[in-house]
């Protein structure tokens, strides 16, 4: 399930792009923005339509095959939404949530700190509770101005204790004074979270299990992040043939004054910056995970060679890429502009007729 989620994933990242950055939708408070609440919006738009394709009859037996029931098909969604939301680089929460995986999965962890010696006691006086355990467990209204779990909204109430220490409500962290300090203790992160009802929940266990689930999803993020530049790592007349199809997408977006900034200035410099801050990473992770075996430098070893012939050739590459894909979208523009003002045209004249 796992594979054909990440061909599926790949296959379909990108379907109906809108040819400008998710930061120009919400600018333009475009309808799909609007809808996908400026939140990785192609992606996510990529996303409805490509399970609202699936469920489509023609594919009943393909969805069959692939998701035979309810537990299956929820594993699915998960996995190939969580797959699509990482090529989202423009998002820095979700990309730091990608390297954080990385790092746990794959790079030697840093130095931990002493563990607590039995002289190391936690703020008991942080929640005060009657003597009685079946009694109302009351917290201050000090206290809850430091405690992140309480809402705002319910501080200084009273709280029923449940038999597991904690109780939750809709919108609400209800958390007694046990589960309190187990959550001081505790390093949330990465491997662990806490639930509404106050308990711990081990999102990567430290088993051979939960390590095993940590750098899948590590890998499978990384591989995603690849699908989505994959020409960069090819062979360099794949690399140049989508190169110039993207700066054409912008350029065209430009000339519509969709984004701000004009592609032809600094575009051979910029590739240059874009091979070394990201494609070569991203490369030398694909090597040192090691998914493919043996072939896992091959990542690396198109990057580097193609870096290298764009600083020897880019520069006359984008000379030729201005001067061509210049005069095409400029007449593209013209013609697009003539027939809106003929549809425009042909709208008022339908409109006049009616009238008449």
């Amino acid at each position: 399930l796992l594979r054909f989620a990440l061909m599926f994933s790949a296959l379909i990242h990108d379907v109906d792009h809108q040819g400008v950055p998710n930061s120009t939708l919400v600018d333009e408070e475009d309808d799909l923005a609007i809808l996908h609440n400026d939140l990785s919006v192609a992606e996510q738009n990529s996303l409805q339509i490509a399970f609202s394709t699936l469920t489509q009859k023609r594919f009943a037996l393909l969805k069959k095959a692939i998701i035979p029931d309810k537990e299956t098909r929820k594993e699915f969604r998960r996995t190939v939404i969580d797959m699509v939301l990482a090529t989202d680089i423009s998002n820095p929460e979700r990309m730091q949530i990608a390297q954080s995986k990385w790092n746990e999965a794959f790079e030697p962890p840093p130095p931990t700190a002493p563990p607590l010696n039995s002289t190391t006691t936690v703020d008991s006086g942080s929640v005060n509770h009657h003597q009685h355990e079946d009694d109302v467990s009351t917290v201050n209204e000090e206290d809850h101005n430091n405690d992140p779990f309480t809402p705002h909204s319910r501080r200084n109430s009273n709280v029923s204790k449940a038999s597991s220490g904690t109780m939750s409500k809709r919108h609400s962290l209800f958390v007694t004074a046990q589960s309190l300090r187990q959550i001081q203790i505790e390093k949330l992160g990465l491997r662990k979270s806490v639930d509404f009802g106050g308990k711990m929940v081990d999102v990567y266990a430290s088993t051979s299990e939960g390590e095993l689930k940590l750098k899948q999803h590590a890998v499978t993020d990384l591989m995603m992040n690849v699908v989505d530049v994959a020409h960069t790592m090819q062979s360099f007349g794949t690399f140049v043939k989508w190169n110039k199809r993207l700066f054409k997408e912008l350029l065209t977006a430009y000339h519509a004054e969709r984004i701000s900034w004009d592609p032809t200035m600094g575009w051979y410099g910029n590739q240059i910056q874009f091979y070394d801050a990201y494609i070569i990473p991203l490369a030398k992770k694909m090597q040192k995970c090691g998914v493919f075996g043996a072939k896992s430098s091959v990542f690396l070893y198109f990057a580097m060679e193609n870096k290298r012939r764009w600083v020897v050739e880019g520069a006359e590459i984008t000379e030729q890429m201005v001067d061509q894909l210049a005069k095409e979208v400029l007449i593209e523009s013209l013609q697009a502009a003539s027939d809106a003002s003929n549809a425009s045209q042909c709208s008022s004249s339908s409109s006049l007729s009616d009238f008449r």
